[in-house]
């Protein structure tokens, strides 16, 4: 009778790791997702800085400063 329960509690246990492995595997998702997001801002703010770069570029062609 002592082996079955101890057999219940190492796959009660087991379990409880399995859980907490997918709830890590869950964060390592988010963690992906956080620095997909932040890939993406900086990829938004290139696009303005590269805008601005542009647009300076066009005025100082259309008043003939040379750069």
């Amino acid at each position: 009778m002592l082996e079955h329960i101890t057999c219940v509690r190492a796959t009660k246990w087991s379990y409880v790791v399995t859980k907490d492995s997918f709830v890590a595997y869950e964060d390592l998702c988010v963690a992906i997702e956080d620095s997909f997001v932040a890939t993406e801002d900086e990829m938004i703010q290139e696009a303005s800085s590269m805008t601005t770069t542009q647009s300076f570029i066009g005025v100082a062609s259309s008043s003939n400063i040379k750069c």
